[in-house]
């Protein structure tokens, strides 16, 4: 399941790059296109941290502080049952600022079993 995160969220660093701004995914079809492809990747993240968290019984994400764990599913359910909600401005801020941050901590996990 970590091997899933890690190959989703390299993805949505790739789909990201060329993203300049939030405005961008409501701009033209490709930049809805970019969004879709991004909520779908963080939406897949989410559904298996969820699936992680309740296999450890919530011990294992509950030792990385550093994640809001929580709201990775949160958003996981707002992608999947309230897509027409999604704000552009906090997926381009997740992408931003919080997908390199639990990359490193999920990268941190699975050494932690090797």
């Amino acid at each position: 399941m970590f091997k899933q995160v890690t190959e989703y969220l390299d993805a949505t660093v790739k789909s990201f790059e060329s993203v300049p701004d939030a405005a961008f995914f409501h701009s033209s079809h490709p930049g809805m296109e970019k969004l879709a492809s991004i909520c779908m990747f963080l939406m897949v993240v989410g559904e298996q941290i969820n699936k992680i968290d309740k296999l450890t019984h919530g011990k294992l994400l509950s030792q990385y502080t550093d994640i809001n764990w929580r709201r990775i599913t949160a958003f996981r359910n707002i992608v999947a049952h309230e897509y027409i909600h999604i704000d552009s401005e906090i997926v381009f801020n997740i992408c931003a600022n919080e997908i390199e941050p639990l990359l490193r901590t999920v990268n941190k996990i699975v050494d932690s079993f090797r």
